[in-house]
Formats: C-alpha cells, sequence, structure tokens
C-alpha cells in the first residue's frame, strides 16, 4: 500500500517550501481523462521533467505532477524523460464509522473531480446536526432529483448577520426541497459571480484570494485559425508575453522582446480562440509557451 500525489495547473499549486520527494512532470495525452476512475479506466502519458526535491514550479495546462515522499520515491526514481506512465486511479468511499468496510452503491466511477465539504448539513433528506451557535457568511450547494442550488449568504455586516448550520439545513429542506446540502468555506471567501458581477456583499469588502471556486459555464462554440501550420517560423511583432497555455487565464512564464524568433509546435489546440485572441504554441529562444495570434507573423 502506497500513496502517490497528483496535482494539476488547475490546482493552483502555491508550494513554497522545498519539496520532501520527487516529483516528475508528465504531459497527459490527448483526451486523457484525469480525475477519480476506476481501475478498467486509465490514462497514459509521456515524462517531460524529473525535478527531485523541487518546490515551487510552474506547470503548463495540459501537465500533472506525480508527487511522493519518504521510502515512496523509490517507486519514481528510475523515471527519465522520455518514458510512458500508465496510472490507474481506483477509488472506493468506506464506512464513516470504521473506515475498513466499502458502502455499497456510492460508485465513483468516471468522477472528474471532488470537492470537499466543510458541513455536510443535509444528507439523504435527513438533516445533520452540528453544535454551531455562530452566524457567518456561507457559501453553500444542495440539490434534489431535478435542481442543483448554489447560494451565499452573507454576514458580520449591519444589514446581515449570516446563518447558523442548523439555518443552512433547514432553508435547503424547507425551501429548497433539497435532499443533500453542505457548506463550502464561507466567511470572507463567500461571493458570488454573475455573468461577471458579484451579487452579494463580501464580509472582507472586496474579494478575498481562494484556491478553488464552482463554476457554471455555457460552452461556447470552437473558433480555429489556420494563421500558421507545424514548424512555421515565426516573428514577434511586439514584445510578447509567453503563457503556460492558451489564455490570459494562464500563469505568464516570461516575456520575449519583439522580432524574436520561434518555431510553431504541433499541439491539438493550436491556433485556438480564448480571451479575446487566437492562441499557438511556439518553440521560442529557450523557451516553450503559448503566444496571442497578434503578436506574431510568419517569416
Amino acid at each position: 500500500f502506497f500513496f502517490f500525489f497528483f496535482f494539476q495547473a488547475e490546482d493552483g499549486i502555491r508550494d513554497v517550501e522545498r519539496s520532501r520527494g520527487l516529483g516528475d512532470v508528465y504531459k497527459r495525452q490527448v483526451k486523457a481523462s484525469i480525475g477519480l476512475s476506476t481501475e478498467k479506466q486509465k490514462f497514459t502519458g509521456t515524462v517531460r521533467l524529473v525535478l527531485p526535491n523541487r518546490g515551487n514550479t510552474q506547470l503548463y495546462f495540459d501537465t500533472i505532477v506525480i508527487s511522493a515522499k519518504g521510502k515512496h520515491t523509490l517507486r519514481l526514481q528510475f523515471l527519465t524523460p522520455g518514458d510512458t506512465v500508465e496510472i490507474h486511479q481506483n477509488m472506493a468511499m468506506y464506512d464513516e464509522r470504521t473506515c475498513t468496510k466499502s458502502v455499497a452503491g456510492k460508485e465513483w466511477a468516471g468522477t472528474y473531480s471532488s470537492l470537499a465539504l466543510d458541513y455536510h448539513y443535509l444528507k439523504d433528506g435527513k438533516r445533520v446536526v452540528y453544535e454551531d451557535e455562530v452566524r457567518h457568511p456561507r457559501t453553500a450547494m444542495a440539490f434534489n432529483s431535478k435542481f442543483v442550488y448554489f447560494y451565499v449568504v452573507d454576514g458580520r455586516t449591519s444589514k446581515s448577520r449570516g446563518m447558523r448550520i442548523d439555518e443552512m439545513s433547514k432553508f435547503a429542506q424547507n425551501y429548497l426541497n433539497a435532499t443533500e446540502g453542505g457548506a463550502l468555506d464561507g466567511g470572507g471567501s463567500s461571493t458570488i459571480i454573475v455573468n461577471g458581477k458579484i451579487m452579494n456583499e463580501p464580509s472582507d469588502e472586496e474579494e478575498r484570494d481562494v484556491a478553488n471556486a464552482v463554476l457554471i459555464a455555457v460552452p461556447v462554440h470552437k473558433e480555429v485559425s489556420s494563421k500558421f501550420v507545424l514548424n512555421d517560423i515565426v516573428v514577434t511583432v511586439a514584445r510578447a508575453e509567453l503563457y503556460l497555455g492558451p489564455g490570459k487565464n494562464y500563469n505568464v512564464m516570461g516575456v520575449e522582446r519583439a522580432s524574436a524568433k520561434g518555431i510553431v509546435m504541433a499541439h491539438e489546440l493550436g491556433g485556438v480562440r480564448a480571451t479575446g485572441d487566437y492562441w499557438w504554441k511556439v518553440h521560442i529562444g529557450n523557451s516553450i509557451a503559448w503566444i496571442e495570434e497578434s503578436k506574431l507573423k510568419k517569416l
């Protein structure tokens, strides 16, 4: 029995300490399923970097990290760049009291990701009692067989005191007719945004930096440019920021000067439109990065 830890760029790793184990960064194959799965499901990748005893490391949007520490690093130390890695994940729900027996009917097959709750206050249609007498701002989710609800409760202000957990469970059960409900991180983190507008009044009087969020989005039609093709020689027409993924929502890994030459690289998302421009994966200087099409021209 051993543990490996898996991280994606989307996980927002902010590890400022030096790693106590061996981290191996590998690139996911196209359409690979990342997340919780059964042993019958698998995904493979190619080792790109081996970084012993490294802490904070920038990750491209389509890479993940395999990390282990202690004696478990022995299982990874023979990997080298170019090796193929095949990963199987098997998840099961165990009895809460003993943690020794899996619960029948609670399957995790096909689960893409999971999110922990602070309080699971409504379970199988029954309210769960918590010793919580203080009202706070709350972030919550609830659902029944027809609807999923996302809601935020303001608090710690002259306008709103917030809610206790028992009040949250009563609201979800009596007003929403929910059968399941839970609270996420509340307090100053409680913020709800619709179409880019903050709809509540966060108790910090501004948005708080958080590691993750629950997002509902409407997929749009994929737009792809054909301006460049594989191995085209391109040059930057202005100072260009180098991104870790196709879009300005990804981190900047560096900056390249105007008139810098590069080569267009292969990627299934090459030329895709995101955050107002088309994006290309380019080998430029000593970097491999994503650059906006408007900052490039073909030589």
